[in-house]
């Protein structure tokens, strides 16, 4: 809401959010009507986070692959009015990598990060793109600069940073604690 009001919505700009929409949060209702309402928008693309996989079961409902404890205590009971069929339609939506050119730079955004650009992008399984490489104290960012072979190319991401950065050679990292009392952060 805060960036919005400052910046607000345009046809003309595209929109890339990357993913862990609900089952941490304290307005997981809000936030996904307001996200659900977006996506149907031309240019905005939402991209699967880890938790999205929560709502993916509920709406689908195949709550028997639920593991998270949260998104049944916490979650569910807050968009438990919110008609499933309107979630699924949400999630048909969401993609898992966005890949493009912009101002002679080439960017690839992700919920998890990689490590290394591919040659074969296309080879590069869905759920890398979702939940990562290695677990938390894997510094991806870094991996990400010490690999690359062409300096024009930026990876963006979210999903973990235990090292608290914001950017890393050229790896942006948008995860920003928000669970724990932090941000969200936006790249512009």
């Amino acid at each position: 809401d805060e960036y919005f009001s400052e910046y607000p919505y345009s046809e003309n700009d595209m929109y890339i959010f990357t993913g862990d929409y609900i089952d941490r949060g304290i307005q997981n209702k809000e936030t996904l009507e307001i996200l659900m309402e977006f996506s149907k928008n031309k240019n905005v693309l939402m991209l699967e986070g880890n938790h999205e996989q929560w709502l993916k079961y509920y709406a689908f409902d195949e709550m028997e692959n639920v593991k998270s404890t949260t998104f049944i205590r916490k979650t569910i009971p807050e968009i438990i009015d919110i008609d499933k069929s309107e979630i699924r339609n949400f999630y048909r939506r969401l993609g898992q990598i966005a890949y493009f050119e912009f101002d002679n730079r080439k960017y690839i955004v992700s919920h998890g990060g990689i490590g290394y650009m591919p040659e074969q992008l296309m080879l590069v399984a869905t759920e890398q793109f979702i939940s990562g490489v290695g677990d938390y104290s894997v510094d991806i960012d870094e991996i990400f600069t010490e690999n690359a072979t062409d300096n024009s190319l930026f990876q963006i991401h979210a999903h973990r940073n235990s090292f608290e950065i914001d950017r890393t050679g050229l790896s942006y990292n948008l995860e920003g604690k928000v669970e724990f009392g932090g941000h969200l952060k936006v790249l512009q």
